[in-house]
């Protein structure tokens, strides 16, 4: 599964260091996260996100 063409704002992915991060904004070029329990805010292209992210199961989350 492509986790960029599938991305919403508001749902939670989580970094493969393990930490998890609410979207807050996706589109085509761009998507914002913000970490869950953290302050920490940035945009990045969809393509860090592939390769850096992936969509929590259900046990993890």
């Amino acid at each position: 599964m492509n986790i960029t063409t599938n991305i919403r704002a508001g749902e939670i992915l989580q970094s493969h260091e393990g930490q998890y991060y609410r979207v807050l904004e996706a589109s085509a070029i761009m998507v914002s996260l913000m970490r869950v329990n953290g302050q920490t805010i940035f945009a990045c292209r969809p393509e860090y996100i592939a390769l850096n992210f992936s969509i929590p199961t259900a046990e993890a989350a």
